[in-house]
């Protein structure tokens, strides 16, 4: 299986490819940063390429955060991003069951670091490296992480994948929050019905 799990954001995204080695183990092969300078459609249009290059990794599992719109001053364009995301998932045909994930910061959060509620301050970077390096999934890891944009899409990516083991019945031993995952980890996966 390949996983392509993504830290959206309009001015730092990170995408990275992960393999499943063997059920439940995981190898985090490459990461791909980008910083685009451009702003509005022009910006949009740059997401739209590096999208493109990031789903030559023909992944079997697609993954992205869940933004909280209310939350960002930028609020319109990070909805135009995250469409971008849902229509590569859409035509890429990743839209069946454990395709495509759509994982809340808590969510992702309490899985990988037993936090929720972690604060993006000055040991943010430290306790995630941590969480990632205890996380019984990750056989390996390919690079130095360079930064919490990666870091993130890495935790992304493994709390799709062990969500996509509940949904479809292939359960392994996984991180804290297990007993917690079979209906969290089914709705990460709803993304509506096609109409008639």
């Amino acid at each position: 299986m390949r996983i392509l799990a993504i830290d959206q954001s309009l001015t730092s995204a990170a995408a990275v490819r992960i393999e499943e080695v063997e059920p439940g183990k995981l190898f985090v092969l490459s990461y791909d940063l980008f910083k685009p300078k451009s702003t509005g459609i022009h910006r949009l249009w740059a997401h739209y390429r590096w999208l493109e290059n990031q789903i030559q990794y023909h992944p079997n599992l697609l993954a992205r955060e869940q933004h909280h719109m209310r939350q960002f001053g930028n609020a319109a364009a990070l909805q135009q991003l995250t469409a971008l995301l849902d229509l590569r998932a859409y035509n890429s045909a990743l839209m069946h069951p454990g395709g495509y994930a759509v994982i809340a910061p808590g969510s992702w959060k309490k899985y990988v670091a037993g936090k929720g509620n972690l604060a993006k301050d000055t040991n943010y970077m430290r306790l995630l490296l941590k969480a990632i390096d205890d996380c019984p999934l990750i056989e390996g890891i390919g690079f130095d992480i360079p930064n919490d944009d990666v870091a993130d899409a890495i935790c992304i990516g493994v709390t799709a994948y062990a969500a996509r083991r509940l949904v479809t019945g292939d359960d392994v031993s996984v991180p804290k929050g297990y007993k917690e995952w079979p209906v969290k980890a089914a709705n990460m996966f709803e993304h509506g019905k096609p109409g008639k």
